[in-house]
């Protein structure tokens, strides 16, 4: 037997094989499923011979009129693809209907092979939910639509709206031919006449583009998604973002002095696109409108004028449809927030009957003052129910919709607890601590407060005093129990004692500092502070008193420090910005006492945090520094010791022959020598001949630090106390002659009543002060202010003088 002969043989057995197995099943079917089993055999016998390249019938060969040859209805040889003419006609002739084959002449398409078995088929026509589920989608088609009448598909067409209607354009070539055409005019203006208060049409616009335009959502350019609310209708474009900017032409790129320019600028029309303060044009309709004016064989100036007439009349008729389109999208977004309002009811009286009535009601009270936020700090992410993914779709939810999510909101409910027993807590806290600072206030004006603590002197804040131990224990202690005043008569028993230890602590942190670069520190121990007094402890700040122990200040709100000097000074106006090139700022260098009242180490800006929890507005200090609060001592986040400055004092110290090591800054300021720069006089010395700039010792360390960048090589030359004088007396005509301000209109007075409260004013002048105590007879007598500083008024110990005004003179040579 040949190998053909064998092979063949293998696949008719095999065949035989399957067709048996499936006559032994299709005997064992009832007779209504061997009806339905009957239509899977044979699909399946067609499957398993095409699978194996034979079939129950004779094999037939068919070859398409294109060149293609069709075997058993499946296999297609391309012969069009055969070049050489000899093998294309042995194939034709090889398979003529002689031959048994026969010859198709008309292309035949290449059928789908369904795959599936009896098994199956029967499974699914026995499940009488597969099939119903069959029957209704089959009764879903609307297939047979576009062969109904014309006049009944024109009376189904006019009960529907506009967009509808364009929708069906889109769907078929049949309808868009039939909707489009001009016959169909009046099915638009009836669909369009379903539209409450619609406005006229425009006479030249087809009603099919006048409602893509007014009633679709899509980019006319790119087909973008929700662009609805980009729509211009003088323009007659809706475009998204992306396709505005290629689009649209801006009404600046045109010249009035060019003529095309000109004429565009005249006869195209041009609109405020979204709101944008720029007109803009539509590229195609420019185009369009050049390419007309071009093609014009008559008058172009009667042409232009009915252009411009035209538009005219569409920009009146745009202003109509732009308020019917905005009331529209009011109307539209006022539907959906009253579904979204109804869905969000129906949770919340699901939760409340699940037992989280506080919750619901803590979630409400979010919403009502959003976005103040919680008290919790920092702020913690709650969604709000409004927000949450089952609440917020504008879809009406039911019993059974419930049922889906009721799982997934009663585990967003329970995680609300949480923050709603926490949030109570901050806000118990919060009010304690509002108490306890109105308490502070109340202890540093008892008169034996008054006493041992002037209010010249160091004392803590309003900050400090919440983070004392005893303070703090009071108002974190259990419970929800408001503070009242028995519970801080321990507090005021202590206070000396906390004044004490609180200047102690920030005395030897800044001598710390100030060791660290190797500053000869007084005499003076830090072991005698274990159990500080007040006097000891104002003895131990003492100790930072030498002109040579600067600080300067580091941090960020300093700005705004130079800010209220600059105004308090009558450099800067209110509200004026600050220039950095103003030659008046001086550098952030400070000397005892100054850098203890320096308003930076006790303020800092309130975060966002804050401002939304409503934490801390009992330490607002917006009446001089905006969004700023008050804020606790912090020595090594808001000084640093300047070395540069310290050795620029040496540097002086040395040329009036004065000790750096006992050589205070207040017997600097009572000596009152003045400097001559040996840099800015390239090294030459008083000699009588040279016109010097010469400087306080305080302004000549500003000078070393704006000119000189610190440099400790610099020289100085202290002038003759006779010259001294001289420059002296200079100085006072100079600030008459640059505006300076009067000593009596110098802000160096502050009010005892008003220091560590949120309506302080700050520094004022003396007849400054007296008018503040006219209006705020509490804060005392402006009849009677004499012998009461330090009682009801103080003199600003942080406050910084401003520069004195240059004077140049020619001073003798010093005698050695």
């Amino acid at each position: 037997m040949s190998e053909a002969s064998t092979s063949s043989t293998r696949r008719l057995t095999r065949k035989d094989t399957s067709s048996s197995k499936i006559d032994d099943y299709f005997e064992k079917q009832t007779p209504k499923q061997r009806t339905t089993s009957s239509i899977s055999r044979h699909t399946s016998e067609t499957s398993i011979g095409s699978s194996t390249g034979l079939s129950s019938s004779p094999a037939s060969t068919s070859i398409n009129e294109d060149g293609s040859q069709t075997d058993d209805g499946d296999t297609t040889i391309n012969v069009s693809s055969i070049d050489d003419a000899e093998t294309k006609k042995a194939i034709l002739r090889d398979n003529t209907p002689n031959n048994g084959s026969q010859i198709s002449m008309t292309p035949t398409r290449r059928k789908k092979r369904v795959k599936c078995t009896s098994e199956l088929a029967s499974d699914d026509d026995s499940n009488p939910k597969s099939t119903a589920r069959r029957k209704a989608k089959s009764r879903a088609k609307l297939g047979l639509l576009p062969s109904l009448p014309l006049d009944i598909l024109f009376e189904i067409f006019t009960h529907l709206m506009p967009i509808d209607v364009l929708h069906l354009t889109r769907t078929t070539k049949a309808f868009r031919t039939l909707l489009l055409h001009r016959s169909s005019t009046g099915l638009w203006k009836d669909c369009l006449a379903r539209v409450p208060s619609v406005p006229p049409y425009p006479s030249d616009m087809s009603l099919p583009s006048l409602v893509s335009l007014a009633f679709d959502i899509h980019c006319q350019n790119c087909g973008t998604k929700n662009a609805s609310k980009c729509v211009d209708f003088v323009l007659r474009v809706r475009l998204c973002g992306k396709c505005t900017k290629s689009e649209l032409s801006s009404q600046k790129k045109y010249d009035k002095q060019d003529k095309q320019d000109a004429i565009i600028l005249r006869a195209v029309p041009f609109s405020d696109f979204e709101g944008w303060g720029e007109k803009f044009c539509s590229k195609a309709t420019r185009d369009k409108f050049l390419l007309a004016l071009s093609d014009h064989e008559g008058d172009r100036t009667t042409f232009i004028n009915e252009y411009c007439e035209r538009n005219k009349a569409n920009a009146e008729n745009a202003v109509l449809w732009h308020k019917w389109y905005s009331d529209q999208i009011d109307e539209r977004e006022s539907n959906l927030q009253d579904v979204r309002a109804s869905r969000k009811e129906f949770v919340q009286d699901k939760l409340k009957a699940l037992g989280y009535d506080k919750e619901v009601e803590y979630l409400g009270n979010l919403e009502s003052r959003y976005p103040s936020g919680c008290s919790i700090l920092p702020n913690p992410y709650i969604k709000l129910l409004r927000d949450h993914l089952h609440v917020k779709p504008a879809k009406k939810l039911t019993e059974k919709g419930w049922s889906n999510i009721s799982a997934e909101m009663v585990s967003y409910i329970s995680s609300i607890r949480e923050y709603r027993i926490q949030d109570a807590r901050c806000l118990i806290l919060q009010a304690r601590r509002a108490r306890a600072s109105q308490a502070y206030i109340s202890i540093r004006l008892l008169p034996e407060i008054v006493k041992a603590c002037p209010a010249n002197t160091f004392i803590p804040g309003v900050a400090d005093f919440l983070l004392w131990d005893e303070v703090n224990n009071l108002i974190e202690k259990p419970g929800d129990e408001a503070l009242v005043s028995k519970d801080f008569k321990p507090i005021i028993d202590g206070f000396t004692s906390f004044v004490a230890i609180f200047r102690s602590a920030i005395a030897i942190d800044l001598i710390e500092l100030a060791k660290k670069s190797n500053i000869f520190i007084r005499a003076g121990t830090l072991g005698s502070c274990i159990a500080p007094s007040l006097d000891s402890s104002l003895e131990l700040l003492k100790n930072l008193d030498l002109a040579i122990i600067v600080f300067r200040c580091i941090y960020y709100t300093h700005h705004e420090f130079n800010r209220r000097w600059l105004v308090d000074e009558g450099i800067l106006l209110p509200g004026q910005p600050i220039d950095l090139a103003t030659p008046e700022l001086r550098e952030p260098c400070m000397w005892y006492p100054e850098f203890l009242h320096h308003p930076c180490c006790t303020m800092t800006r309130r975060n966002w945090d804050e401002r939304r929890a409503g934490e801390y507005t009992y330490l607002k200090i917006d009446n001089l520094y905006r969004d700023f609060r008050r804020d606790p001592w912090d020595v090594k986040k808001k000084l640093t010791f300047d070395e540069k400055a310290s050795k620029t004092v040496r540097n002086l110290l040395a040329a009036c022959k004065m000790d750096p090591a006992t050589t205070t800054a207040a017997r600097l300021d009572q000596v009152n020598r003045r400097f001559v720069c040996l840099k800015c006089t390239f090294g030459i010395k008083c000699d009588g001949e040279r016109s010097v700039r010469v400087w306080s010792w305080r302004d000549a360390v500003q000078h070393s630090l704006k000119i000189h960048f610190g440099d400790a090589q610099v020289k100085w030359e202290c002038i003759s106390l006779e010259y001294t004088s001289k420059a002296c007396n200079l100085e006072v005509t100079e600030r008459v002659v640059r505006g300076y301000l009067k000593p009596e209109h110098q802000k160096v007075w502050k009010c005892v009543a008003c220091r560590d409260r949120t309506f302080e004013v700050g520094r004022m002048s003396w007849q400054g002060l007296q008018t503040h105590f006219m209006h705020n007879p509490t804060h005392g007598d402006s009849n009677a202010m004499d012998g009461k500083e330090n009682e009801r008024y103080y003199k600003a110990e942080g406050y910084i003088a401003r520069e004195r005004p240059p004077v140049r003179m020619i001073p003798m040579e010093v005698e050695a």
